[in-house]
């Protein structure tokens, strides 16, 4: 439930209690905190239009304390984000929903868990997270990390990008993939199905050292915490799956000194060597599987009676996942690269 040592971070409430919010252990006094910055930033995680779900929450923040006169005073920082729109009667204590979090849960907390919209498993408790990312980001200036959606469905995004012209939920190398993709999701929608995809994430102004060897290696790090995103299945970096029907001699990065400078001629391991970030553009793969939430009659059971059911899911869900987690990968990758920095103690982080 906690992640982090230099920096701490644990993750409260449920989908339909009075709010979500996080905890955070060793922030440094004197960032500074503008409400509106983080706000506005928590808005990319929502979505007004027909591909998402109707539930419309105001999201805003209340620190609770950690703050004084705007700026982080160096005691754990505590906030919370009410939830107002819940519709709770949608769900049906005992049942069981296909793919969901809700028999897993059932059986590790003893019968206890709140099943109300996921509880605890909720999307709903990224919110939070994208709060801390925006925090983080305000204090790593010379980080930049951007995403785009690199597949939905049977569209793909694989086209060269300038990956500082990756803007909105649906940022792709050009317009018209996004369209596709998103016409991709309506046609899910209309059939009362979800789709799944492929988030990919670039990461610029990564010095070389960041990483520890073995188990905190950055990709275990990185790994690590996007797994803690609900619907994400797999991480893979630099070129990834294509490693595998590769020859070393099509994906070694060769070098060569240019102007007394060390060059790296191609990047498709993706800005990592041996767990530890060589200087390039850091690039990932996150796979997202297809929303567990769709109104199709499925096969499953209730524990209360221990019966078989069919269940065809009522409620505000949504069709496709991707677009609403790409702005979560990016706030836990600004999160991890400040943690593995303040680890390293190499790297000024003021």
């Amino acid at each position: 439930m906690s992640f982090g040592e230099e920096v701490k971070i644990s993750l409260f409430g449920e989908s339909h209690s009075y709010c979500v919010g996080m905890l955070i252990e060793g922030l440094k006094s004197g960032i500074y905190l503008d409400i509106n910055y983080l706000e506005e930033k928590l808005k990319k995680r929502k979505t007004h239009d027909k591909l998402s779900t109707s539930r419309n929450e105001e999201d805003k923040i209340d620190f609770l304390s950690g703050v004084f006169n705007n700026y982080t005073d160096g005691s754990p920082l505590v906030f919370i984000i009410k939830n107002k729109d819940v519709k709770s009667e949608d769900y049906i204590k005992g049942n069981i929903r296909p793919s969901h979090a809700d028999y897993t849960y059932y059986e590790k907390y003893h019968h206890y868990n709140d099943y109300r919209g996921g509880g605890y498993s909720s999307g709903r408790l990224t919110a939070p997270i994208i709060v801390l990312g925006a925090i983080i980001e305000s204090i790593l200036p010379n980080i930049k990390v951007t995403s785009r959606i690199y597949q939905i469905g049977d569209v793909f995004d694989d086209e060269e990008v300038d990956i500082n012209s990756l803007e909105g939920l649906f940022a792709t190398s050009n317009k018209e993939k996004s369209i596709l993709m998103q016409k991709e999701i309506e046609k899910a929608k209309l059939d009362n199905d979800s789709l799944g995809g492929i988030v990919e994430t670039f990461v610029q102004g990564v010095p070389i050292g960041l990483g520890e060897p073995f188990f905190d290696s950055l990709e275990s790090m990185i790994s690590h915490a996007l797994f803690s995103i609900g619907g994400v299945k797999g991480v893979l970096f630099g070129d990834g799956i294509k490693f595998a029907s590769s020859r070393g001699s099509e994906v070694n990065d060769q070098m060569s000194y240019i102007d007394g400078k060390v060059t790296y001629l191609t990047n498709h391991n993706g800005g990592i060597n041996g767990g530890i970030s060589n200087g390039q553009v850091i690039s990932f793969k996150t796979i997202i599987k297809p929303t567990s939430s769709i109104s199709k009659i499925m096969k499953t059971i209730n524990v209360q009676d221990q019966s078989n059911i069919e269940l065809n899911l009522k409620g505000r869900h949504d069709s496709c996942l991707v677009h609403r987690i790409k702005p979560v990968i990016d706030a836990l990758t600004y999160y991890v690269i400040y943690e593995m920095m303040l680890r390293g103690k190499k790297w000024n982080t003021d």
